[in-house]
């Protein structure tokens, strides 16, 4: 159709745009895409002048609005202020007497938020987590990223749903069901992963003297406490995952694109995605950055303390003791999960967790 050719269009627009500014030398901006709210970035004329995002440098998701919701631009179709910034500084024609005091007077705008910048290093972390910063990432999109994943949980929850009820023809594959459920279950774990960076989370600006900001801030307790309550309801409840028996029992594969005969076990591959965001949570790093926390506050009390993350998330992950439930096989999954980390960090302690890490993971294998 006519749209469908438009969409294709602008997203190998957006692609190409992308990679020829890394043939002019840019590197990836993936903190461009908090400047504007979902609520600008759903009106196409605000993006058309503006960009969806400060960058065409970010990996950028997909801007798709909930049913009900008007629907915006959905890719970058114009340059961000970030990247007329950065050209400028490494392509103005200046003078040989006034190259420095013309490069330091571009350079001096760094700290406008328009121009907010973080790049590889903030975004992967190390050891194959994501890293400590929240406001840096890949496929994000808004000022306000946690409203953003809990957006896209809601709109895989609502492909879930259509897919549950629809209808087919006479001699029509369901090839259709298994590729919408994964595809669903993919942005589920982006949500989840990406929320879970706000927890011990420090936002890094790369700042010197006389910006007035601090290279390093801790995310505030209340979003993080936020960011829990998105995993503890959305990943961790045993509300979060509901299907249909009739639809599971139809999630084929493609005989072209994989086993032919596999039969598909959707609580494994929802257990992979619960089993990254507690390795997430869990790891050394994130405890002994939420430990020190405190010493880095005017009021200590202010903290999200370490006790509250695991007493959050056996709560939740056990919920069925508190009134004799039937625990679902997707739950035991989770389940025995949430003990072989807890266990790893008591019996196979990494020498980098902290001790009160250790203690805490001790006492809710006891309790």
């Amino acid at each position: 159709s006519p749209e469908e050719d438009a969409y294709v269009a602008a997203v190998l627009k957006d692609v190409i745009t992308h990679e020829v500014g890394h043939t002019l030398g840019l590197r990836h901006n993936f903190r461009a895409s908090t400047i504007h709210s979902l609520e600008q970035i759903s009106n196409p004329e605000y993006t058309k002048a503006h960009g969806l995002t400060g960058s065409v440098m970010d990996y950028n998701a997909l801007n798709l609005a909930l049913k009900g919701q008007p629907q915006g631009e959905y890719v970058m179709s114009t340059l961000g202020p970030y990247d007329h910034w950065a050209i400028e500084y490494g392509y103005k024609p200046l003078a040989p007497a006034d190259e420095k005091a013309g490069l330091a007077k571009i350079a001096a705008r760094s700290s406008e938020p328009q121009l907010a910048y973080g790049t590889d290093e903030e975004a992967l972390g190390f050891m194959g987590l994501e890293g400590m910063d929240p406001e840096v990432n890949r496929r994000d999109l808004g000022s306000d990223p946690l409203a953003f994943y809990q957006k896209r949980l809601s709109l895989s929850k609502e492909l879930w749903e259509r897919l549950q009820v629809k209808t087919f023809q006479d001699g029509e594959g369901y090839q259709v069901l298994r590729r919408g459920f994964g595809r669903a279950l993919g942005q589920v774990g982006l949500a989840a992963n990406l929320s879970a960076k706000y927890i011990g989370g420090v936002v890094h600006l790369r700042d010197h003297a006389g910006s007035g900001r601090a290279p390093f801030t801790p995310v505030p307790a209340a979003r993080q406490r936020q960011a829990l309550k998105l995993l503890e309801t959305g990943i961790f409840s045993a509300e979060a995952f509901k299907f249909k028996p009739e639809f599971l029992s139809r999630l084929t594969t493609d005989r072209f694109n994989g086993p032919v005969n596999a039969d598909p076990s959707p609580a494994q591959w929802l257990l992979r995605t619960q089993t990254q965001v507690l390795a997430q949570v869990f790891h050394p790093a994130v405890a002994q950055r939420i430990l020190d926390t405190p010493d880095k506050l005017a009021n200590p009390k202010e903290a999200l303390r370490l006790s509250e993350l695991y007493d959050t998330l056996q709560a939740a992950i056990w919920s069925e003791l508190k009134g004799g439930r039937e625990v679902s096989v997707m739950r035991r999954n989770l389940q025995r999960e949430h003990v072989r980390q807890l266990s790893g960090q008591v019996i196979r302690a990494n020498p980098l967790t902290p001790a009160d890490a250790r203690a805490l993971a001790r006492e809710s294998l006891r309790s």
